[in-house]
């Protein structure tokens, strides 16, 4: 016999979950989190299915919203309370989407939403529940345009853009990148443990790992028992969680003892403490954040690490607050889009527009003016995001390359990814079906 108990704690966090996100726009794990404690539910079943129906419900939005409105109409579907939407939602993922049968039936999920919200309140979408998974969806009345971004998952202007900037053939295949289960990457922190033995302690877990080749520490998870923040290494800050793009920028700045560093945009502080570990603890890094909330996540960082060489300053990057200081290396990992990491939470993909493309890359590009105003003669900055837009990225550099004669792009001393566009062939860019890792761009600016 089935659990119902079980369907109706899944379905009370999922529910709660996705008005939640939607309202406030926060991330799905983080509402998850607090929605899984408002109903005191711990059964790892439950909330295992609850987070499988919220994150492939959030996912696949456009093509459930489609299909909703296939059936009960689009004017009657955006009219509904953000309750009812959400529960028409998730029957139409589970029992129209889904590619795998759910446990339950259609009248069990009906039954139990009856049970825990009450017939009135599901009155004005009890006649199209039962009949939800017995009606087809017809696409083939739709543009081209409009089936590619129902069948990738993806916003249509996002898959038009990539397809202008990318050509078809490799825009497909890095929207299918940003579909897949990204890859966990983890970095051994040597300030408080040696390789071998934490090697040893997360193999006794059940964890398998890949050294990465020429990414120091730096290790991919290849198969586990349970997931990484519940591993002994992880709560005593043996290891951090790192994605191979985030290290690579790291590895590019290539930051040498003695040297003067400035990690602006810094918090929550993963970039500055690989710097410090690359280069054994003897360099200065200063590190900068606007976000008061976001250095203090810093400062929690640090202490579990167990690293104390870090300064850390409250500034805007573009109005910084340092008079006659010039430093080695600058890493500049601004805020962006994150085109190149919508598969880390399926929600931001369906917020994202172009305008806030071109609002970004005017803040990008002054802070990498701000950035130039403090390197020494002969030292460099690598500036790097999470986006795969030429707006942010090869169009910054040739904006900033063409105003400051002074400073040129390097070649970088390790070649991941491919060529950045535009001819810029030295600048690279990562995308997650080849990379396996986050889309990423990086590019290694050097002062005459």
């Amino acid at each position: 016999m089935l659990n119902t108990f079980l369907l109706a704690d899944a379905l009370k966090i999922a529910i709660e979950t996705l008005e939640i996100v939607e309202s406030t726009r926060s991330s799905v794990k983080s509402v998850f989190y607090k929605a899984s404690k408002n109903y005191s539910v711990s059964d790892m079943e439950a909330l295992r299915m609850a987070y499988r129906i919220v994150y492939e419900s959030i996912k696949n939005l456009n093509l459930v919203d489609a299909i909703a409105e296939s059936i009960i109409g689009r004017e009657y579907h955006e009219d509904l309370p953000s309750i009812l939407k959400n529960i028409i939602r998730i029957i139409v993922y589970e029992f129209k989407v889904n590619p795998s049968q759910p446990k339950h039936s259609l009248a069990d999920y009906i039954s139990t939403l009856r049970s825990i919200y009450g017939w009135k309140i599901l009155q004005p979408i009890e006649p199209y529940l039962g009949r939800i998974a017995t009606l087809s969806y017809d696409q083939t009345k739709l543009c081209e345009l409009d089936r590619m971004a129902l069948a990738y998952r993806q916003p249509k202007w996002l898959v038009e853009y990539l397809e202008r900037i990318l050509g078809r053939s490799i825009a497909l295949k890095v929207i299918e990148g940003l579909q897949a289960e990204p890859r966990i990457y983890i970095r051994i922190n040597t300030f408080k443990t040696s390789v071998e033995d934490c090697l040893e302690m997360l193999r006794n877990e059940g964890f398998k790992l890949k050294p990465v080749d020429n990414i120091p520490y730096v290790y991919v998870l290849e198969s586990y028992e349970k997931p990484i923040p519940l591993s002994r290494a992880y709560h005593d800050g043996l290891i951090q969680v790192q994605d191979l793009s985030s290290c690579y920028s790291v590895v590019l700045l290539d930051p040498k003892p003695g040297e003067h560093i400035l990690d602006l945009c810094a918090a929550p502080g993963v970039k500055t403490s690989y710097l410090l570990q690359i280069a054994g603890g003897k360099i200065d890094v200063v590190s900068v954040d606007i976000s008061v909330k976001r250095l203090h996540l810093m400062k929690i960082l640090m202490e579990k690490l167990s690293i104390k060489d870090a300064c850390m300053l409250v500034a805007d990057g573009r109005y910084l607050p340092l008079k006659d200081v010039e430093f080695d290396a600058i890493l500049l990992d601004p805020p962006c889009s994150g085109t190149g990491i919508l598969h880390r939470d399926p929600a931001f993909k369906w917020r994202l527009t172009y305008k806030m493309i071109t609002r970004f890359a005017r803040l990008q590009y002054e802070l990498l003016e701000s950035a130039s105003r403090y390197v020494k003669p002969g030292g460099r900055i690598v500036y790097s995001t999470c986006s795969l837009t030429l707006e942010e990225n090869e169009m910054v550099l040739e904006r900033f390359l063409r105003l400051n004669p002074e400073f040129y792009l390097s070649k970088p001393k390790i070649l991941l990814g491919s060529d950045g566009l535009r001819g810029l062939n030295y600048a690279r860019r990562l995308y997650p079906h080849r990379d396996l890792c986050n889309g990423f761009f990086v590019a290694v600016i050097r002062r005459v």
